[in-house]
């Protein structure tokens, strides 16, 4: 079996873990959180607040993010297990060897799950929107809607610890080139912004998706592409996640 196979049989390991998590009672379930992220847009008086609230003590996007497996530490579908775009080096890491403690942030195997698009700068993106999305009166249409929404800018990659100390310049640390304060710079549509963008490849930087084995051009690949990358997995799909019950 080579590196990539290895890697999409460790993803898919991944999805059938959070396909048996879906009908549970759990906190971080995505039909809670976007619940929570509607009463917070209708709540918040500003963005300030809005964020408060959604990256707060609690951090409910982060856990949102954590149910899918992107997130660095160690669990059953921790260590990255979840991200479906991962980086050359991560990938030469033994599967079973890789760890997000803070403890082995030094050592070659520790993992890091990295924010592509900033939290911050997805919030804000919502925020911006919150007209639109308030003028839906449906709440199982708004629901889908911001889920769909939030999980379109949602782009993790599993890193190095290394690479996460040398392919993000410092003026994009909390932020990404083709937004400004969560609004889009030079773009008509969110599906043009370019992700990996935020990126420095100079020093041999590669990544891959593992659902179809592509390798990733940050000059071209899109939110469009990686909307259409997860419509592939039905743990992404509303349709298949709003079946479930946690009430």
């Amino acid at each position: 079996m080579n590196l990539m196979q290895s890697h999409k049989k460790d993803f898919l390991n991944c999805v059938s873990i959070i396909q048996k998590r879906l009908p549970r009672k759990l906190r971080d379930h995505p039909i809670s959180f976007i619940d929570f992220m509607r009463k917070s847009l209708n709540e918040a008086s500003n963005i300030k607040e809005f964020k408060k609230k959604l990256a707060g003590p609690n951090v409910r996007t982060r856990n949102a993010h954590d149910f899918y497996g992107w997130m660095s530490k160690d669990g059953a579908w921790g260590a990255c297990r979840g991200a479906f775009y991962r980086s050359e080096n991560y990938m030469k890491i033994e599967l079973e060897k890789r760890s997000g403690k803070k403890s082995d942030i030094d050592e070659d195997f520790g993992v890091h799950i990295e924010h592509t698009i900033p939290v911050d700068v997805i919030l804000e993106s919502i925020w911006h929107r919150r007209k639109t999305f308030k003028s839906i009166s449906n709440d199982q249409i708004l629901q889908k809607k911001l889920y769909e929404k939030f999980l379109s800018i949602s782009v993790c990659t599993a890193f190095t610890r290394n690479e996460e100390k040398t392919c993000i310049p410092k003026v994009y640390d909390r932020k990404h080139p083709d937004f400004e304060d969560g609004r889009l710079l030079n773009m008509d549509s969110l599906n043009e912004v370019l992700p990996f963008k935020r990126y420095n490849f100079e020093n041999g930087l590669r990544l891959f998706e593992v659902i179809n084995g592509t390798e990733i051009s940050p000059d071209s690949w899109s939110l469009k592409d990686h909307t259409e990358l997860m419509s592939k997995v039905n743990i992404y799909d509303w349709n298949y996640v709003s079946k479930f019950s946690y009430s």
